[in-house]
């Protein structure tokens, strides 16, 4: 092998090797805190639920399967004086979708969220007050503040909603 050529393949291995040093400190470094991954999370299902007018169909299941793909295969609610309830992403959709339709905007806010985990980091408590005023289609308007105690299962890369429980604290 003559000299040139050796010095075009070192030259590319050298670069080679650059880039696969550069590409593992990107990778340690993008990786996400789990508790900033798990309020981002609940972020993005809050930009999800909330509605600031009217919305065409498309838009509506759009953010419906968006909201179902944030949960886990089977999500579990439990309200005061109900019994516990599972639902299946078809079923969160549905939900997503009848509530969407049936208020002309919905706002939402968190306060107070804490955040937990299991010794293996697979599972996230959160839980926080929250607030939610709207105003119906059809006239009226609402206000709810709620505490939740929420589940979150780490799968797949991503942190899904397996369990939400909720109770009422403050009156209107």
């Amino acid at each position: 092998m003559n000299t040139g050529r050796k010095k075009i393949l070192f030259s590319l291995l050298l670069l080679l090797l650059f880039a696969a040093a550069g590409w593992g400190v990107w990778y340690l470094f993008r990786k996400e805190d789990p508790e900033a991954a798990v309020r981002r999370t609940w972020a993005e299902l809050v930009a999800l639920l909330e509605k600031s007018g009217s919305e065409g169909i498309v838009v509506q299941m759009d953010k419906a399967k968006s909201t179902s793909k944030k949960c886990a295969g089977i999500l579990h609610v439990s309200l005061p004086r109900y019994r516990e309830s599972a639902m299946n992403r078809k079923d969160v959709i549905q939900t997503v979708l009848t509530a969407r339709k049936l208020a002309a905007d919905i706002s939402i806010r968190t306060y107070d969220m804490t955040i937990r985990f299991n010794n293996s980091g697979t599972v996230a408590f959160a839980g926080f007050s929250a607030s939610v005023k709207g105003n119906g289609v059809t006239g009226g308007s609402f206000h709810e503040v709620r505490e939740f105690d929420t589940e979150l299962i780490h799968e797949d890369g991503q942190w899904l909603l397996r369990r939400v429980a909720f109770r009422r604290v403050l009156n209107k």
